[in-house]
């Protein structure tokens, strides 16, 4: 798609990004999918490609529009994949405490099978 120069045109495309609609949302129990899906990825790839595009010689307010709708996008973005990576260490710490607790009862029982075993050995 070639940029207008045309504040009208660029105008019409900027609403035509903005009027898209995000995928419906799923019906999702995982709170990380749920985070992934409203990252507007395809808004964000849209307004990028808008600014690159742009043959304003200096931004103009449709720039500064386009790039603030963009910024907003992005502060989404990482506040949804911030939430992800929060529930993810959350899960990751409760794994490891898990780990911890069946290392210790695995050694505990592995010190209590070796004095038997000392203690059979010895009767034996």
């Amino acid at each position: 798609m070639s940029a207008s120069p045309k504040p009208s045109s660029r105008l019409t495309r900027l609403y035509h990004i903005l009027s898209q609609s995000p995928p419906p949302a799923l019906p999702e129990s995982d709170p990380s999918k749920v985070h992934l899906t409203s990252v507007p990825l395809e808004r964000i790839r849209a307004l990028t490609l808008e600014l690159q595009e742009s043959a304003a010689p200096s931004p103009d307010d449709i720039d500064a529009i386009t790039m603030r709708v963009l910024l907003n996008d992005y502060r989404a973005a990482v506040i949804h994949l911030r939430a992800v990576t929060n529930g993810v260490d959350s899960t990751l710490h409760r794994v490891w405490e898990e780990i911890r607790f069946f290392q210790k009862k695995l050694r505990h029982e592995t010190e209590k099978a070796a004095k038997r075993g000392a203690r059979d050995d010895s009767t034996g």
